[in-house]
């Protein structure tokens, strides 16, 4: 369960991570025209958006099941609880349409990339 939580904790929080740095790296792309920048970019945002993605799937799987793992010996029957994450999960999808839309709009800038064109 330990391993779950902290799992969940590290996807979400390097997913995050990535899409910052992805995003500081397309602003600082514009001062140095590099083609290999607009690459790298993109590819943080894609990876940070699926990782982010992952770990809230894993969250939101080991909430759901969380009764399997309940130490019945030491407290006793689970409580009857319910869990709901539609907007969540949701919200989740469209961050990683976005992520998605702006990672693929960095690689495609990458192959329209000109020495002239900033």
């Amino acid at each position: 369960m330990y391993a779950l939580r902290l799992s969940t904790l590290v996807l979400v929080v390097s997913g995050l991570l990535l899409v910052f740095f992805g995003e500081i790296l397309a602003l600082c792309t514009l001062g140095r025209r590099k083609k290999s920048w607009f690459i790298t970019a993109g590819t943080f945002n894609l990876l940070g958006g699926f990782f982010t993605l992952v770990g809230v799937c894993v969250y939101i799987t080991m909430i759901t099941h969380q009764h399997k793992w309940w130490p019945i010996s030491e407290l006793g029957a689970p409580p009857d609880t319910v869990t709901k994450f539609g907007w969540s999960f949701a919200l989740i999808w469209v961050g990683l349409t976005f992520a998605v839309i702006d990672g693929g709009t960095y690689i495609w800038l990458s192959r329209l990339y000109v020495e002239d064109m900033l």
